[in-house]
């Protein structure tokens, strides 16, 4: 049998399977579905459903910035955060700080949040020489994660030695969630 024959055959069997396939239309072998009810969803490209990360849509960018300018000698100052409102739960995720103390200050400032009377955050700080008549910098930048629920007393402390009158400045940055999206769970402690 030559080339050309054999290509004929092969054809001419696939031609006689197609047809035969075609005659066998069998409508008993359908998978159907079943339903109580029909189902319609109605939204538009214009209010998408929202499935994925809904909690992280209705997140409220948070910023508390505190200052201080009565801080002296070696005594601590104290500064009061905005608290997050009811329904709501505060995520904390960055602390920066600036400070200024008394010339000749070897040791940076130190910074922690309080809540409730739990310290529940301490951030160090670094000096960074001035050339500013002597005067010491200290400065705290740090990425933090922590919860404060709604009526939470937020407070921040600031132990070092102070130059009288110059600033003690403190930046708490992250988001308010929403407790009737997410239903924030109790802090576990």
């Amino acid at each position: 049998m030559t080339n050309t024959q054999r290509n004929f055959l092969i054809a001419g069997a696939a031609g006689v399977l197609f047809f035969a396939g075609s005659l066998l239309d069998s409508h008993t072998g359908q998978a159907k579905g079943a339903y109580s009810t029909p189902v319609q969803v109605m939204n538009t490209s214009a209010a998408p459903v929202i499935g994925v990360d809904a909690e992280k849509l209705a997140r409220i960018p948070y910023q508390s910035s505190q200052y201080s300018n009565t801080c002296s000698g070696l005594n601590g100052c104290g500064l009061q955060f905005t608290s997050p409102p009811p329904g709501y739960r505060l995520v904390i995720q960055h602390v920066s700080g600036f400070f200024w103390q008394a010339p000749g200050t070897t040791l940076p400032a130190s910074f922690y949040l309080n809540s409730n009377l739990k310290m529940v955050l301490a951030a160090p700080s670094q000096i960074v020489q001035s050339t500013n008549g002597g005067v010491v910098f200290s400065m705290v930048n740090q990425d933090a994660l922590v919860y404060f629920d709604a009526g939470s007393l937020i407070y921040g402390f600031a132990e070092g030695n102070w130059l009288s009158g110059q600033p003690v400045s403190v930046v708490l940055s992250g988001y308010l969630e929403n407790c009737a999206i997410t239903g924030c769970p109790a802090i576990q402690s």
